[in-house]
Formats: C-alpha cells, structure tokens, sequence
C-alpha cells in the first residue's frame, strides 16, 4: 500500500478536503452544497427535468476511488437522469437502475452539479421515459471491471492520460522486483510488458481521438446553472 505515493497523496487532500476537493475550488467551479433545500429547489426548476445530476460525495472511499481513476482534474463520482416529481433514475451497485427522491443525497456537506443543455419539453419527457425504462436493470459490474481495467492499462480510449495511476502501478511492480520476493523475476518483465501497453493504448486513442474526451465533468462547461441562481438570490 505505501507504493501506491500518488493514490495516497489524493486520498489524504479528499479526506482533508484540499486543492481541488476544497469547498472554495468546488464552488468556483459552479458546484452546489447539498443540502435538502439547494437539491429540492433544484429538482423543482423545470429547467432540471431530463438534465444530468452530478455528484461529489464528501466522505466516501469508493467514491474517492472512482475520481481518482478518472483522473487528476475528476470530480464527478456518481451521476443520475432528473426525473419529475423531485425524483432521480440512477444505477447503483446494490440494486441496478432505480428511481430514488434526489433528498437521500442531502447530507449537507456533499456537493452537485446539474448540467444545463437547452431540451425542448417534448425531448425532456423522453430522456425520462427512456431512464424509467430501464428501471429494474442490473448494475454491470463486468463493464464497470472492463472499464478500470483500461483505465490501468492506458487503454482507455476515450479519457486522458492518468499518469499517476499509471506511476502507482510501476511503484508496485518495481516493489515487487525487489529479490526478497519470490515474485521478482515475473515482475521485472511484468514493468517492461506494462509499459509497452500503456505507451501502445496512448498512442492508439491519440491517434484515433484525437481531441475527444468522455469524462461526465466535460458536460459541465457552462457555469450559468448555479450562476443563475445566485443572481436570483435563490442560493
């Protein structure tokens, strides 16, 4: 675990809520305190309808974990459909896809962001629907696996590059090459193999996409969301 310098460096500013998991850097960045009131008035804007919910969950690992992965400027760890009647389709790991009241995410020290795209009321009602299809899926861990595995492995097509997971797999490795481990051997050719990949899965996706990128916080390029509600005084 000590190998892993990066990993522990983030979680140590996520737990102390520094750089950018700091509530100052949160909300200039046009993220909202959630409390009841803040997620309640939002869920009652019909603008909110069919719009994307992003969360930041304060004091939880796996979300942490998740952020993480994503890479250095990640703050999303979780997202959800707004559907009506102050409600959210999302998919979690206990129960699938499901539709849950957008107050269980108020614990008052957590933090969203809902996106801002200009639907028609007509587009709006059949993003929900279509959530609400999905009602009862089950969460796919496989695609979840699939996914943290080419983040590891720098294949990763659509995400930019995460040097510092790529940098905490290495320590480990090298940890592992030390002669006291039986491991060693296989773990010196495991670094070279490693590399290759990485540098291989890079150059691929730059190659192929170049300029495109599918982290859920390149949707939030418009502030005006919260910056609205300030100049209202709603905040």
């Amino acid at each position: 675990m000590e190998t892993m310098i990066f990993a522990l460096i983030d979680y140590w500013k996520y737990r102390n809520q520094k750089g950018k998991y700091s509530d100052a850097s949160l909300e200039a960045d046009g993220w909202v305190r959630a409390t009841e009131v803040n997620l309640l008035r939002m869920a009652d804007d019909e603008r909110s309808l069919a719009q994307t919910f992003f969360i930041h969950p304060r004091r939880s690992i796996i979300s942490w974990a998740i952020m993480y992965m994503q890479g250095a400027d990640a703050l999303t760890s979780h997202v959800g459909i707004i559907a009506e009647e102050r409600n959210i389709c999302e998919v979690i790991i206990s129960a699938g896809v499901v539709k849950r009241p957008v107050s269980v995410y108020a614990d008052g020290f957590s933090y969203f962001r809902v996106s801002d795209f200009d639907f028609p009321p007509e587009v709006q009602l059949g993003i929900v629907r279509t959530a609400e299809e999905r009602i009862g899926d089950p969460y796919d861990l496989s695609r979840i696996a699939r996914h943290a595995g080419s983040i590891l492995s720098g294949w990763d097509r659509g995400g930019k590059e995460n040097y510092a997971v790529y940098g905490d797999v290495l320590m480990v490795l090298s940890a592992m090459a030390f002669p006291c481990f039986r491991t060693h051997r296989a773990a010196k050719y495991a670094i070279s193999i490693y590399l290759l990949m990485v540098s291989t899965g890079r150059l691929r996706r730059v190659m192929s996409h170049r300029g495109e990128w599918s982290r859920p916080h390149h949707l939030l390029t418009n502030k005006s969301y919260a910056e609205q509600w300030e100049s209202r005084g709603e905040l």
